[in-house]
């Protein structure tokens, strides 16, 4: 992969988002992160970066996870945005993908992030 990704993460707690950034990297993701954890914080990132990638919980307390949705897809509508979250379910998972998000990815099984990242970013599986 020859660009740095800029994802922004929404996720409250620092150290699921360092797991989660050592796994991009670890499997080969070239990247730069940024952790939002509330609306402003929200707000300022979507507004002020050019994102690849937003990946995001679903339980950020202060932050309503459908309103989070409709605010990036209003932003960049064709922008890839993945759920990773520990507390909804494979059923509710796809729920939001019919909603408008691109994936769901269990905070359990991590190590499935980056290929669904390359498959909706239209990368080659192989590359890295």
């Amino acid at each position: 992969m020859t660009k740095t990704l800029a994802i922004l993460s929404i996720e409250d707690s620092n150290a699921d988002f360092l797991l989660m950034e050592r796994q991009l990297k670890t499997d080969g993701i070239d990247c730069r992160c940024h952790r939002v954890d509330d609306k402003q914080s929200f707000d300022d990132a979507l507004q002020s970066g050019a994102w690849d990638l937003v990946i995001s919980d679903y339980c950020v307390p202060g932050l309503y996870f459908p309103e989070v949705l409709a605010s990036v897809r209003q932003h960049s509508p064709n922008l890839p945005f993945m759920i990773v979250s520990g507390t909804i379910g494979e059923a509710k998972g796809a729920m939001m993908v019919m909603l408008g998000a691109s994936d769901f990815v269990s905070k359990e099984r991590l190590e499935d992030l980056v290929p669904t990242i390359k498959r909706h970013l239209g990368l080659d599986p192989e590359d890295v």
